[in-house]
């Protein structure tokens, strides 16, 4: 059921609200949330008042966000990205393949899956335009891809002077995921699309199996990140009780 009811649409205002006021790029659901909402099946004179009420508070929200605002002294200046251009494509394209490749020394794996999954998502994009896919079935995973693009965007002008290695932090590889769930769902509607028995361009065959090996990997690397983790602790544990007994 896609007509949206007025309490549904005040606890999606709250929400969006919390999150804007949790961390600065829950500013952008405001955005990201009206590809869904335009798809909603209400009259137009409601939906319309959907979308108008959805703006007004998402302007506020900015507005809220930003009163008296000052940016920290030890941030990097936010004109940095254009006297290092390719210092901030290379900060953004690792942030956005951070979420399969977090360690700093091996940062030139995050790079390139960072890399193909921008390819894949500008193929994907055309693809989604020259088709004209139904927005209805696209829209959620719209949302989630542009989401983590506009998250990426605002961290690489505002943090890319602190170097790639901060760019592969653990905290952003929640929101570098949602770009690639989003990529992952639109090519599921685009499989679901083709007739059954219609072969394959072999183009969309590699590309399907790049993503099904980044779904593998990410689900691996998970768990041996979550081992070494755990086992990081247990020894953590042990040496802090025998220096305990050892200052007894």
């Amino acid at each position: 059921n896609q007509r949206l009811s007025p309490w549904r649409f005040a606890l999606c205002t709250v929400l969006a609200f919390t999150a804007s006021f949790s961390f600065a790029n829950g500013l952008f659901l405001w955005a990201c949330l009206l590809f869904p909402l335009a798809t909603i099946r209400n009259s137009p004179v409601v939906k319309r008042t959907y979308l108008v009420l959805w703006c007004v508070l998402g302007v506020l929200a900015w507005l809220g966000y930003f009163a008296d605002y000052s940016a920290p002294p030890h941030h990097p200046s936010l004109w940095g990205v254009f006297s290092a251009p390719l210092h901030a494509l290379r900060y953004f394209v690792t942030y956005m393949g951070g979420c399969i490749s977090s360690n700093v020394d091996i940062s030139l794996v995050a790079i390139i899956y960072g890399t193909i999954g921008l390819l894949l998502a500008g193929e994907m994009l055309v693809h989604l335009v020259r088709s004209r896919v139904s927005l209805t079935r696209t829209a959620p995973w719209l949302a989630y891809m542009a989401f983590a693009l506009l998250t990426g965007m605002s961290t690489t002008v505002g943090r890319s002077g602190f170097g790639i290695g901060q760019a592969l932090e653990s905290r952003y590889s929640t929101f570098s995921s949602c770009f690639w769930i989003g990529l992952i769902g639109l090519y599921a509607i685009r499989h679901g699309a083709r007739g059954p028995g219609k072969k394959k361009p072999w183009p969309i065959v590699w590309q399907e199996r790049f993503l099904l090996f980044f779904c593998m990997g990410w689900i691996i690397g998970s768990v041996i990140v979550t081992i070494i983790l755990w086992n990081n602790r247990i020894e953590a544990q042990d040496k802090a009780i025998q220096e305990m007994y050892t200052l007894e």
